[in-house]
């Protein structure tokens, strides 16, 4: 005879039960009635339409035009003070450091260094764009990477300028 212990006794139907079937909400891996009446065989009706890419969303676009324009009034204003520090760079070579042209030079260059604060807010507010959007759609990010490609070249040739206008400067 086998001596099952008690517990074994008492454990072994909720073990069974376990074993009964399906317990809570599980899905059943039974074919579906669309399943077992399709023809699985048949040719498809027609070719698939391609999806069109998406539009950029327009408040996205908004942004991007808005900081597109701050960064052009930004290098309008760069330009005007660019004729100023070029002239006065021009009056300050030849003249010794600490000079009254060579000051007004120094303070040419502060004006433009200052000019460049347009263009360099429009790539914040691109950059923005961009961080605030992690996930749009590629039409929204291609019109922001087109954008920050635009103020980039920008603020790159303003920040040569003020480089080539510097190093003109007697120190």
């Amino acid at each position: 005879m086998i001596r099952l212990p008690v517990l074994g006794l008492v454990a072994l139907p909720l073990l069974l039960v376990g074993c009964s079937g399906p317990i809570g909400n599980a899905p059943s891996l039974a074919p579906r009635p669309i399943e077992k009446t399709a023809d699985v065989d048949a040719p498809i009706a027609g070719p698939v339409a391609e999806a069109t890419p998406a539009a950029a969303d327009p408040a996205i676009v908004a942004k991007i035009e808005a900081a597109l324009k701050a960064a052009d009034a930004g290098q309008r204003a760069f330009a005007a003070e660019e004729a100023k520090a070029t002239a006065a760079v021009d009056r300050a070579k030849g003249q010794p450091v600490g000079s009254d042209a060579w000051v007004a030079a120094q303070t040419a260059l502060s004006g433009l260094q200052s000019a460049r604060g347009g263009v360099q807010d429009a790539a914040q507010q691109i950059d923005a764009l961009r961080e605030a959007h992690p996930n749009a759609t590629d039409a929204d990010l291609a019109a922001i990477e087109e954008a920050a490609e635009k103020v980039t070249a920008i603020a790159t040739a303003a920040g040569d300028t003020v480089s080539t206008l510097t190093a003109r400067l007697p120190e």
